[in-house]
């Protein structure tokens, strides 16, 4: 692993210790439930694809992150279960699924596009109801994630999809809700 890999999982860990602290403020912040179980999802599949080395400390750290979160939502009596939470635990059913009978590859695709599902509501809820303190938590993620992407090992397709795919969605999904919210909040100023 290089060290690039290991910043940037370090980093994506201290990004939680902010956000786990306007979690106790305000426990409006939500979908961390859903992205728990993908996280240990893409936690799981990445020891297994990079268990010799590799890219596995983010996926890791983001585990335990979403689900220190998680803890903290439902220690908060903050968490809501909907129709959206029990599509993403089927979502998380079917890539594993999907990782089982078509392998790694085609899994590692699958995680990741049920990932940044997950995360759609922090789509809208970054523009209905912008939060400036959540920029720089995102941004955060954004260092992390883009630290674990040139901290890989191979440039081949299979080795980008298994081992860059992750942190470049994820990270540009970080960049996505910080331009989101920054624009909200310029609109919502002017009005």
């Amino acid at each position: 692993m290089k060290n690039l890999e290991i910043i940037g999982g370090i980093i994506g860990l201290l990004a939680y210790i902010p956000l786990g602290l306007l979690v106790k403020k305000e426990p409006k912040i939500h979908s961390f439930a859903s992205w728990a179980m993908f996280a240990v999802l893409d936690y799981i599949t990445a020891w297994m694809l990079w268990s010799e080395g590799g890219n596995w400390l983010l996926p890791l750290f983001f585990a335990l992150g979403c689900t220190s979160i998680s803890i903290l939502l439902l220690y908060a009596r903050a968490v809501r279960w909907g129709k959206f939470e029990g599509f993403t635990l089927l979502l998380v059913f079917l890539v594993c699924l999907v990782w089982v009978f078509y392998g790694n590859t085609i899994g590692a695709i699958a995680g990741v596009i049920a990932n940044v599902t997950a995360g759609a509501p922090q789509f809208k809820d970054s523009w209905k109801i912008p939060d400036a303190r959540l920029i720089p938590i995102w941004l955060i993620f954004l260092v992390a994630n883009t630290c674990v992407f040139f901290g890989g090992e191979g440039w081949g397709r299979e080795a980008f999809i298994e081992e860059r795919l992750y942190p470049l969605l994820l990270g540009l999904f970080g960049a996505v809700i910080s331009i989101i919210t920054l624009v909200s909040l310029k609109k919502k100023n002017r009005t």
